[in-house]
């Protein structure tokens, strides 16, 4: 299985709880569709997200080319101020764990799921895998905008690539 975890592009500087993208963002997005288109990336799939406007706005320029729906999943959304950090921890391992054992893993022709979620998602996720490259360098711990990190899963989680859109 191919595993992609994207943070979302670029995010407006609107001071709204759900903004959208920025006009980058919006170009970070399209940009995605030609990774795809290059290779650099394999077509997804299946796309999942958080409920939040600019995580499926990442996602839907590819969505409409490769003819996917998109599923919004709170279990991809920010950690909220109630929240506490065991919870949130359970959270991201209930995502994982279900989308897992929702999607069978084919040998000859592998899925390829793109998650696209937030900062603290996908710092949360990197502490829980097991993975064949050492995640707690800090080149991983940062997490700008519409970076995105390309994992084969097996039996471990093997870093194919850290790259932004």
């Amino acid at each position: 299985m191919n595993f992609i975890l994207f943070r979302h592009a670029e995010k407006s500087s609107e001071m709204v709880a759900d903004s959208s993208l920025s006009p980058n963002g919006f170009n970070q997005a399209r940009n995605l569709v030609q990774l795809i288109q290059s290779k650099k990336l394999p077509p997804p799939s299946h796309l999942f997200c958080s409920p939040r406007k600019r995580t499926s706005e990442t996602l839907s320029f590819a969505a409409e080319q490769m003819r996917l729906k998109i599923t919004s999943s709170p279990l991809l959304d920010l950690r909220t101020e109630n929240e506490s950090s065991k919870d949130f921890r359970l959270r991201v391992q209930e995502f994982l764990v279900g989308f897992q054992l929702d999607i069978p893993d084919n040998a000859k022709n592998p899925p390829t799921v793109y998650v696209c979620t937030h900062q603290d998602w996908a710092e949360e996720f990197i502490s829980i895998i097991e993975s064949s490259t050492d995640l707690n360098q800090p080149k991983y711990g940062i997490w700008p905008s519409g970076q995105y990190m390309f994992f084969a899963k097996t039996d471990l989680w093997h870093l194919m690539d850290l790259n932004r859109l």
